[in-house]
């Protein structure tokens, strides 16, 4: 289309698009854990066609306002926030086959869209990542991985060419060396419209899961079993000594069994309600043989049939089976419906939130890692109540900003629970949690998970030290050739270029480091409320030649011991841990 015929188009729109000049709190976003907190100056934008996307780019550009495309907004840092227009991709979900066994996917389309739309044409993807309900641009945005040290691991590596109108409004399909840039686009290089994928034959995997003693994170066979096995996550339980080692390899097709995985399994208001109340009392108290009691319970639904879990593996969601038979990309990710009684987290004010942590650390640290880890613990045990500290693995990567660019990389992942006042109340142990996190990044060399991890963790300084020069160079000078003007550009668009360290946060936010959205300096920085009065103090690594700045208790609190219970039942835990209080 001619310039003058969009210029035109884009000046006709601008009453519907509105020009707005400072932020409305009615307009206000979040990820799906509702934080970060994104405050654009218009509503949502969702064309239906590249001709309607192109007439936003341009009138933005026009009035010099940003622009930030968007799928499912499942991230928690604020690469999904803008101050200008926030663009929904939904309408982007087209998908075909290729003569040359690619698949071409719009990036509106979710995970799980996709992969059934292969499956439906005996295709699939090699790996696919943990979680279905994340969409095609947003995986690819995010560096969104599975786990796999034999086949490329991340979404991003699995594209052979991506169609954007670039943030000079020109249309383009990126091929060759620049699509390195592109396969982690963080949102700044353009608005993606479609990805192609290399695709395989559709396939089985068979999966167990096997608890063994965690001495196998020292010797060596752990890592031995990452690389012999298509498919391997390691789930480290430190109060018990045990590993839950998930491995899974190809099969034929005509292998029985049609298992698929329930990570995120159905959560009715009831149920997320009282794991909230729940969780909240304990962590509340302070309440470790509680949590670990909870914890337990959670090792044992990932192997074990107990009551109120739907079985992790499963043909039915009645009853377990171990190992399981099934296609590969149904044993290997999970999905859950967005409405009510479905995701955890989207159940109102019932829900149940988390905050993530994902660190990739080059697999060469990985004895060290371990040393490091059991230091912190033995002194400072914590409750990793819902999934215990889970170690994935990725091959190394061709992506310019990913964190396995160029490293085998193991990730190391947990997930704890926000606070029902999540402003004031510190989660039970978050000084551990935060000397872990630390420990990673500083002393082992970890890259944070674009997509996951509190804001402290996407400073300038943090995104300088973790990634070699020229690749951080390579993708700010694609910034620079495919948005010259900075129409996609956010704050975190401003401390990746390092010319700014501000960030999208909950405004209401008092204490910084709770949500690990910085690293404590001041006591202020933790919680200082008559319950849960912290200072910022320090947690000494195991050598005792570093330190790490954390929220440290300064009120003693004594558990009492748990009573009996059965560690099978949710109910009865529940039960043990009240009764200790009454």
């Amino acid at each position: 289309m001619h310039l003058h015929l969009i210029i035109s188009a884009g000046l006709a729109a601008l009453a519907q698009i509105g020009v707005v000049l400072a932020a409305d709190p009615s307009l206000v976003y979040t990820s799906y854990q509702t934080t970060p907190i994104c405050t654009p100056s218009s509503e949502f934008k969702t064309p239906q066609s590249i001709l309607e996307l192109q007439t936003i780019l341009l009138t933005a550009r026009l009035f010099n306002q940003k622009v930030k495309p968007l799928g499912s907004r499942h991230s928690a840092t604020d690469i999904i926030c803008t101050d200008g227009i926030p663009i929904s991709m939904e309408a982007f979900d087209s998908a075909k086959m290729n003569s040359d066994g690619t698949a071409t996917v719009g990036a509106g389309m979710t995970m799980g869209a996709a992969v059934e739309f292969l499956q439906a044409r005996g295709r699939t993807l090699i790996v696919v990542p943990q979680f279905r309900g994340i969409t095609i641009g947003g995986a690819l945005g995010t560096g969104a991985h599975g786990s796999s040290l034999k086949y490329p691991t991340a979404l991003s590596d699995q594209i052979t060419a991506l169609t954007v109108i670039d943030g000079n409004g020109v249309l383009r399909v990126i091929r060759g060396p620049d699509l390195n840039h592109f396969r982690v686009h963080l949102g700044l290089l353009g608005v993606i419209l479609d990805a192609t994928f290399q695709t395989v034959p559709a396939y089985k995997l068979t999966v167990n899961i096997v608890p063994q003693p965690d001495s196998i994170l020292d010797d060596g066979s752990l890592l031995q079993m990452a690389r012999d096995n298509d498919y391997f996550v390691a789930q480290w339980w430190p109060h018990k000594n045990e590993v839950l080692t998930t491995i899974g390899n190809m099969v034929p097709m005509s292998t029985p069994g049609n298992a698929f995985q329930n990570l995120y399994p159905a959560s009715p208001i009831g149920v997320t309600s009282f794991l909230s109340q729940l969780t909240d009392f304990v962590h509340g108290m302070r309440n470790l043989p509680g949590g670990l009691a909870m914890e337990e319970y959670s090792e044992l639904t990932f192997y074990q049939q107990v009551v109120g879990r739907i079985p992790y593996y499963t043909e039915d969601n009645s009853t377990l089976v171990m190992p399981a038979t099934g296609l590969g990309w149904m044993l290997t990710s999970s999905i859950c419906d967005q409405a009510p009684n479905g995701c955890s987290w989207h159940n109102g004010n019932n829900s149940l939130y988390f905050d993530e942590e994902e660190i990739g650390c080059d697999i060469a640290e990985f004895p060290g890692i371990i040393r490091t880890l059991r230091g912190i613990l033995k002194d400072n045990m914590a409750a990793f109540t819902f999934t215990g500290l889970v170690m994935r693995f990725q091959k190394a990567s061709q992506a310019t900003l990913y964190m396995a660019s160029g490293r085998d990389t193991v990730a190391v992942e947990f997930i704890y629970p926000q606070r029902l006042d999540r402003v004031n109340n510190p989660a039970m142990n978050v000084a551990t949690y935060q000397a872990i996190v630390q420990a990673l990044v500083f002393k082992h060399g970890g890259r944070p998970h674009w997509g996951k991890n509190g804001q402290a963790w996407a400073k300038s300084a943090i995104i300088k030290s973790q990634y070699p020069k020229s690749n951080r160079d390579q993708f700010i000078n694609a910034m620079r050739q495919y948005d010259t003007l900075g129409l996609l550009r956010n704050k975190f668009a401003g401390r990746l270029l390092g010319i700014s360290d501000t960030n999208d946060v909950d405004p209401t936010e008092i204490h910084c480091s709770l949500r690990q959205n910085c690293i404590c300096q001041v006591d202020a920085d933790c919680a200082n409320n008559q319950d849960n009065a912290q200072i910022c103090g320090e947690m000494a690594d195991i050598d005792g030649q570093i330190s790490y700045k954390v929220c440290k208790e300064t009120k003693l609190f004594v558990n009492p011991p748990l009573g009996p219970y059965n560690p099978y039942n949710m109910s009865d835990i529940a039960r043990a841990i009240r009764t200790s209080y009454v």
